[in-house]
């Protein structure tokens, strides 16, 4: 959900919001709304979006994240076109690391997004960003909220697939 001053100022917004959710590479179902609309809203919705809800962005004068215990973050879009292999694999390696080795993302206590995506604290962006201008990608970011704990199973692969041995299988 993305609230809005005003019934204007949404509007005056709704493309360039819609446009930039697409650029994220994520799914994610966007709800605009006027603080008006926000308000107007069954009782139960504020409860729900505070229990359940996670706000990703959030401007001044609405000051959701001092009441909730929030804390700001740093979503990462990045690109890596025009550069070869190589370097592409150094610059993948030094952000999520190999071979058992944690990469900077994970020692800061970031997780990856989705490929081409990560999540760190506003306070460890710097070191981020540093490194991937270093590597030459193209970066994007959005500010953002969280809750206590930034580290998520979020861009990894809950369960291992591993195919039996083929005589093993079971014929149809």
């Amino acid at each position: 959900m993305v609230i809005f001053r005003d019934k204007s100022s949404m509007w005056a917004a709704w493309k360039e919001l819609f446009k930039r959710v697409g650029r994220l590479r994520i799914l994610a179902h966007v709800i605009p709304k006027s603080l008006d609309e926000f308000f107007k809203t069954e009782p139960t919705l504020f409860e729900e979006i505070r229990s359940h809800g996670k706000v990703l962005f959030l401007r001044y004068p609405l000051s959701m994240p001092m009441l909730l215990g929030l804390k700001r973050a740093v979503l990462l879009t990045y690109k890596l076109e025009g550069l070869d292999q190589r370097n592409k694999a150094k610059l993948m390696y030094r952000l999520y690391g190999k071979g058992g080795k944690a990469g900077l993302v994970e020692r800061l206590g970031g997780t990856r997004v989705a490929e081409g995506c990560l999540l760190v604290s506003e306070e460890e962006a710097p070191s981020v960003r540093r490194v991937l201008a270093e590597g030459r990608a193209r970066v994007e970011e959005i500010s953002l909220y969280y809750e206590n704990q930034l580290r998520t199973n979020l861009g990894r692969k809950p369960y291992k697939t591993e195919l039996p041995e083929r005589n093993q299988m079971n014929p149809l």
